[in-house]
């Protein structure tokens, strides 16, 4: 089925007309048109009967728009949610920490952050450094945190110092 048909024929459903249809697409009338016919050709049913200067829905058509409406409310469903998850309003952030920034550093910045994103989930486990950055490279942890200086950062872990300690 061809959703671009199935996008234009639930607009021109929604506003009764081919024209407003057009106008709310930027597109044109006889784009509008065409395509119209082509998505019923394609269908094997018609979806609209004239009525004076606009269009009404036929049987079919009317059941189709039912659907259409489900179909385009979950796919703007999906999109808020690709959205949220892009923009960490919902998701989970997994955290590998060594013992030092796990009980001293995170839980402050972890009760702050989650002040702001509620609906995130913070995993936060405690580990050796070794071990942050397996997890990292095996996509295990989002992030590592760890304290003190390391000898053996892989070349694919990209570092960054947050502060530093005099101790």
């Amino acid at each position: 089925m061809n959703i671009h048909g199935l996008r234009l024929f639930h607009q021109v459903a929604l506003t009764g007309s081919y024209t407003k249809a057009a106008a709310l697409l930027h597109i044109s009338q006889p784009a509008v048109s065409s395509q119209i016919k082509k998505f019923e050709q394609e269908l094997g049913l018609p979806l609209f009967k004239q009525h004076g200067r606009g269009v009404v829905l036929t049987e079919f058509g009317s059941m189709l728009k039912e659907k259409a409406d489900s179909f385009f409310t979950l796919e703007q469903h999906i999109e808020h949610f690709i959205d949220d998850y892009q923009t960490a309003k919902i998701g989970t952030i997994r955290v590998a920490a060594t013992y030092l920034p796990a009980n001293y550093l995170i839980p402050k910045w972890a009760a702050a952050f989650k002040q702001q994103h509620p609906a995130v989930n913070l995993v936060i486990s405690t580990m050796n450094t070794s071990e942050a950055f397996a997890e990292l490279q095996q996509y295990k942890a989002d992030i590592a945190i760890y304290g003190g200086h390391v000898v053996e950062q892989p070349e694919e872990v990209a570092a960054e110092a947050l502060f530093e300690d005099e101790l």
